[in-house]
């Protein structure tokens, strides 16, 4: 995935079940069933979630408010109101927390709402994304969490608006009146719940029997019905690939966050937010590579083996998942030629710039600060990789597109499993050494040779980059909030930066975010002298010569 997202485990609320010979005949609550009602209301331009939620139980028990999987603090501060009905008691009010207490009938009636501040949680990346005319939620974000969060229980859900303008939808199901489903609370924490009043942002369509409905909310930059046009053939080209028709119905939803170009893959749903500023290509490549995730590695992977980090197989799960989305992109004139061309020069450089490029599979599995970059690095390693498997596999008149296609049938039978040997099995039907390739570049950390030949109309020529170096040093000063190791004529000097200043925040500075740009400066707000400056400059560093691919 483009973004990886943390889930931490939090047990916090205790469904005791019905006891039956309590129950009354006019009860409606069936044993170790939950049943939520959530409501969209507009009032004076802001959004409020009013939400009704009974289930049974026959002890007191308290009941904690919703808890933020993905990384907003303290969530339950924006829970404005929680109250009970029929006959259900608060026995105590906590910050986070009610004791309850059920009624006679052995039954717990609640009620309470929920108004978002979009400006506040605009600060975090996957906090929930909400306007006056759209939202989206995780499941964690509105759900009070249920211990033991792995008991599987019975979940009706009802979503609804009194405004006919709105639009509804979830993960979980087609219907978003009635869902009904057997689940864990730990199951639903990244199911998606969201919705629009803006019909003229949504197109629905039907590729092979299965419903597709693509949201587009808030003030983009680009022309949403040419978008739609092409995410449609993009979808389509990826549908016919796998030749899969297991899902009946697809959502995709993409919605504005503030220097943000991430989002993430769930059955049923792709969401992704973005920045306003964002280039409808860049989007289109993030779904291209994200929708493929639906069968690489969801439907096909290579199992993680007691020991392994995913770092081992993500030159496959990420890379080739990168390779093939861009040979969508360009099948479908998304995207030039050149721009698809550019787009493994930019892996090339990127490679260079990488700490860990030259490191082999234990070193960086051993590394104690694991990070973003050695995450992409399979990204960059695996589309690569996958660009001479392709080329290879052309003159041996197969293709990587075939191979695939044959290890999709096969691990079918497998439980979606394939391994190691399935894959370089293919490449010695060919002739082809596999095997030594990924003991070579993803093993032992070499240099990953280029197919002087892989495009037609390009050669390799030798080309002089600068790498990336912002010429101070980033995480202490954003540590300890004071610029610090400003290098004497280094990027960050040379742009107006110097020790002592006081740090306030930077953009547009991380080297392996996919939002961060080439084409901007890195910018560094800082006080100095009791006055807040915005200090931009381009983070180039050494000089290095690699080879590109050029045009003839």
């Amino acid at each position: 995935m483009k973004n990886t997202i943390l889930i931490l485990i939090y047990s916090v609320i205790t469904l005791f079940p019905i006891q039956e010979k309590k129950q009354t005949d006019n009860t409606h609550i069936q044993k170790d069933t939950v049943y939520y009602t959530l409501g969209v209301v507009t009032v004076n331009d802001q959004l409020e979630f009013h939400v009704d939620l009974e289930y049974g139980s026959d002890s007191i028990h308290k009941v904690f408010l919703p808890f933020d999987y993905y990384g907003t603090p303290n969530l339950h501060q924006w829970v404005k109101s929680f109250q009970v009905k029929n006959g259900t008691k608060i026995l105590e009010i906590g910050t986070n927390y009610r004791k309850i207490a059920p009624n006679s009938d052995c039954e717990i009636h609640l009620s309470y709402q929920i108004n978002y501040d979009p400006e506040e949680l605009d600060k975090y990346s996957y906090a929930p994304n909400v306007s006056s005319s759209f939202f989206y939620m995780a499941g964690c974000q509105w759900l009070l969490p249920i211990y033991p969060l792995e008991k599987k229980l019975t979940y009706k859900i009802s979503m609804k608006s009194d405004d006919p303008k709105w639009i509804m939808y979830s993960s979980l199901s087609e219907h978003i009146d009635a869902i009904a489903l057997e689940s864990s609370y730990e199951d639903l924490i990244s199911a998606g719940f969201g919705g629009t009043s803006d019909a003229a942002s949504q197109i629905t369509f039907d590729l092979e029997g299965m419903d597709y409905s693509v949201f587009i909310n808030g003030e983009f930059n680009f022309d949403k019905a040419e978008f739609f046009k092409q995410l449609k053939e993009t979808l389509k080209a990826e549908k016919e690939f796998f030749s899969d028709r297991e899902q009946s119905f697809y959502h995709i939803t993409i919605l504005p966050r503030t220097g943000l170009l991430a989002g993430a893959s769930i059955p049923h749903l792709f969401y992704c937010f973005v920045d306003a500023n964002e280039t409808a290509g860049h989007i289109q490549d993030l779904i291209s590579h994200e929708y493929f995730h639906n069968w690489l590695p969801n439907k096909m992977f290579l199992p993680t083996l007691k020991g392994e980090i995913d770092f081992k197989h993500e030159w496959l799960h990420e890379g080739f998942t990168e390779y093939f989305s861009r040979k969508i992109l360009l099948q479908n004139e998304t995207i030039s030629e050149d721009q698809f061309v550019e787009l493994f020069n930019n892996d090339i450089i990127s490679i260079n710039n990488n700490p860990s490029a030259n490191e082999s599979y234990e070193e960086i599995a051993a590394r104690d600060n694991f990070g973003a970059a050695q995450k992409k690095l399979s990204y960059y390693r695996g589309s690569l990789i996958a660009l001479r498997w392709d080329h290879q596999l052309s003159k041996k008149g197969s293709s990587l597109k075939k191979m695939f296609q044959f290890l999709f049938e096969r691990c079918t039978i497998a439980d979606g499993k394939i391994s190691y040997a399935d894959v370089f099995d293919y490449g010695n039907t060919f002739s082809l050494n596999f095997e030594q390739d990924i003991e070579d570049f993803i093993i032992n950390g070499k240099n990953i040779p280029l197919e002087p030949d892989a495009f037609e109309g390009y050669v390799l020529t030798d080309r002089t980059v600068r790498l990336f170096d912002p010429g101070f040093d980033v995480s202490r000063s954003a540590k300890e909030k004071i610029i610090q190791g400003v290098e004497p004529n280094g990027a960050a000097y040379t742009g107006g930066l110097r020790n002592g200043m006081t740090y306030v925040k930077r953009k547009n500075s991380n080297r392996w975010s996919n939002s961060w740009s080439m084409e901007k400066p890195y910018i560094v707000t800082v006080i100095d002298n009791g006055l807040e400056k915005h200090i931009q400059f381009f983070p180039h560093g050494n000089k290095v010569d690699v080879q590109l691919y050029v045009k003839l």
